[in-house]
């Protein structure tokens, strides 16, 4: 990958010697392949070995980051207890399992059915498309539709949205539309948990549009890498989930020699 980044090999270099270090880290597309049913998305192998290796290693906390609701987020990733969870784009922060749960707050369900039915109602007229539920609201997935297809529904999806007026929060992401009633961020997220652990350095790493919220708060100290093509302000790169392991493992080696 060319372009504005930097060699990788600065960013191993960094996060190495940072004490204490926070890895915080995207799910879906970084750590996990992308999949159709976001239910069967697992890690690879290796991401999960290199997670775990970091977990353990002297003064490194280890965080994940996704748009999914807390309790999804928890059961496809087979969290481990060490571990610090932000879900539903930054609403929802657990601490590890001594820790206890930080912030998990609750919507209003009339208003969450109400934008349920909006989208399902969209997704009803493309056929392949489907609404998943969300803490916060829902979203619309469109990976399985022709081009076209996903243009038409996503200028639906978005007048739906432009309903609700400044009560929704919207969001683009992979093949999905997402629609949210409260519009924390995932860089929201991530400086809550900052506020509470105080690292050195912060090392995040995400792979979609979603994850430069995350991206814009990370200071000249801290370490932000995007993984697979696409615009980011990530000074580092890598290319998929295979060297997002590799890079992990090699990390998780450094902090424990």
């Amino acid at each position: 990958m060319t372009g504005h980044y930097k060699p990788i090999e600065q960013a191993l270099e960094r996060a190495a010697s940072a004490k204490p270090l926070l890895v915080a880290l995207d799910f879906d597309g970084t750590l996990a392949p992308l999949v159709d049913v976001p239910d069967d998305a697992r890690m690879t192998k290796a991401a999960r070995a290199a997670v775990e290796a970091l977990a353990s290693a002297p003064e490194t906390t280890l965080a994940l980051v996704s748009g999914r609701g807390l309790a999804n987020l928890r059961e496809v990733s087979a969290a481990d207890p060490r571990w610090w969870l932000i879900g539903s784009h930054g609403v929802e922060l657990e601490g590890p399992a001594d820790g206890g749960v930080v912030r998990v707050p609750t919507a209003d369900p009339m208003e969450r059915q109400a934008v349920w039915d909006a989208f399902v109602a969209i997704a009803d007229a493309f056929p392949g498309a489907w609404v998943e539920t969300k803490p916060w609201g829902a979203a619309l997935h469109t990976r399985s539709l022709p081009a076209a297809q996903e243009d038409d529904i996503r200028h639906r999806a978005r007048a739906a949205a432009a309903s609700f007026g400044d009560a929704l929060t919207t969001r683009l992401g992979h093949g999905i539309i997402e629609c949210s009633l409260q519009s924390q961020n995932k860089g929201d997220g991530i400086e809550a948990l900052r506020e509470l652990l105080h690292p050195e350095t912060t090392l995040f790493i995400g792979d979609d549009l979603t994850d430069e919220d995350a991206q814009a708060v990370l200071g000249p100290g801290d370490v932000g890498i995007r993984c697979g093509e696409g615009e980011s302000v990530a000074p580092y790169f890598l290319a998929d989930v295979d060297a997002v392991a590799d890079f992990l493992a090699s990390l998780a080696a450094r902090r424990s020699g």
